[in-house]
């Protein structure tokens, strides 16, 4: 089981005395959101709720043996999902105050969990609206480790957190974040502006005129009301944010 794997290789990381890096990508709640025997049943909330137990035990066992070793406070633990809610029934679950799925770029796709914990160096308690973006997981850690270890023969996508991280500053060092589907810019997230070029509400759907439409995620989480034409200024900040 991946869990006991990774538990395996952090004890034998730690034996050993060596740094370690982890990347635990668990499939659930991806549909099929079917649990392992041992939890089937055990919430009486359906298949979702029995998929969450068990993802949430095998976290569990992973900052358990963190805890059980004493290496808490000398370890980054990241906690975060690449995709909003699922879609099909009967596994579909609930983006909250937003609209879409995951396999779509309105924000209950793309908006999603981060929770980073870093004892003694990451404030706990802290909770943000700024923009982190997967991408940026790689230069953080490295500023993290101290090592030098970001190419400078190539664009590098991401941005070092790790200061917004501790509380050095109040911002992101991240201002925006482009949205493809597959090869096709669909949007762009600028601020608390959202600009999209081809509107797709529904994942697997074909854009719904008018394609280019505009949002202020603070008033309009859900994207429903556009306001694009009373913002004129707005497609060629988000043009150069893509040129």
């Amino acid at each position: 089981e991946a869990a006991e794997r990774a538990v395996a290789f952090i004890e034998r990381s730690v034996r050993d005395r060596k740094p370690f890096f982890l990347y635990y990508p668990m499939t659930q709640l991806h549909f099929p959101a079917q649990a392992h025997p041992e939890f089937e049943g055990k919430t009486a909330a359906g298949e979702i709720g029995d998929a969450m137990a068990e993802m949430d035990a095998n976290v569990g066992r992973v900052l358990d043996v963190l805890s059980r070793l004493k290496i808490d406070s000398n370890t980054i633990v990241m906690w975060c999902t690449d995709n909003g809610a699922e879609q099909r029934r009967p596994w579909r679950g609930s983006s909250g105050p937003w609209s879409g799925y995951y396999n779509t770029v309105m924000e209950g796709g793309i908006r999603t969990p981060c929770i980073i914990r870093w004892p003694g160096r990451i404030p706990s308690g802290r909770v943000s609206n700024e923009i982190v973006h997967q991408v940026d997981v790689f230069p953080t850690l490295a500023a993290a480790v101290g090592a030098d270890v970001v190419p400078k023969d190539r664009a590098i996508d991401g941005v070092n957190q790790l200061p917004f991280l501790e509380g050095k500053q109040a911002k992101s060092n991240r201002t925006s974040v482009l949205y493809y589907t597959n090869s096709q810019i669909r949007a762009v997230k600028w601020h608390d502006w959202k600009f999209h070029y081809a509107y797709t509400p529904e994942a697997g759907a074909p854009p719904v005129p008018p394609l280019m439409r505009l949002f202020n995620l603070l008033s309009d989480p859900k994207e429903e009301t556009d306001i694009k034409d009373a913002n004129p200024w707005a497609e060629s900040v988000m043009d150069k944010l893509v040129a």
